[in-house]
């Protein structure tokens, strides 16, 4: 019999800042050296929508090991700009994953791929008005 973890909350605790918030900190903390944090935005920006389809492509083909992998990459790319709630999700899923457990697996790869979006959309916005200054 295989048992699963309990779901995870579909939300962070009020406490905790959101990975936006997450990253506008780490934005914060390195704007005066806009050289360094514009290479990293860069990398982030087109890495990491990478190894989150590579991780959504090889769970929905059942390869649960590849889309570990992918989940164990994203632990350091989000950890790299200190959005630790998707790395701690990340961590999550590739832990998951491992151990066979296929509901809350899903469950932080959707939350995962949401949060992307939202960070990838602040990321732009972000650049977007930095330019226009």
């Amino acid at each position: 019999m295989m048992v699963c973890a309990p779901e995870p909350d579909a939300d962070l605790p009020p406490s905790h800042p959101s990975p936006k918030e997450e990253l506008q900190s780490y934005m914060n903390e390195f704007e005066k050296d806009p050289s360094f944090l514009q290479d990293m935005l860069k990398g982030f920006s087109a890495e990491a929508p990478r190894r989150m389809a590579k991780a959504g492509e090889a769970f929905s083909h059942g390869d649960f090991p590849a889309a570990a992998r992918a989940a164990h990459s994203l632990v350091s790319m989000f950890g790299a700009v200190r959005i630790t709630s998707l790395a701690e999700a990340a961590r999550k899923l590739e832990h998951h994953l491992r151990e066979g457990e296929l509901k809350p697996a899903k469950f932080q790869l959707d939350f995962l791929e949401k949060n992307l979006d939202a960070v990838l959309r602040h990321v732009e916005a972000v650049q977007r008005d930095r330019k226009e200054t």
